[in-house]
């Protein structure tokens, strides 16, 4: 058995970073930004309330 971590390939994400900002989503960046990346799934003992 093998553990494979969450893999980032930084030197993508840096060529990626220098890429122009389109126009329409600009005015989201006049503010401080916090960008968070997940998933919404079921986990095995989710039990939902009535």
């Amino acid at each position: 058995m093998e553990t494979i971590y969450n893999y980032i390939d930084i030197k993508k994400i840096r060529e990626l970073s220098k890429e122009e900002i389109p126009t329409e989503e600009r005015s989201i960046f006049n503010f401080p930004v916090i960008i968070n990346v997940g998933r919404v799934e079921n986990s095995e003992r989710t039990r939902i309330f009535d």
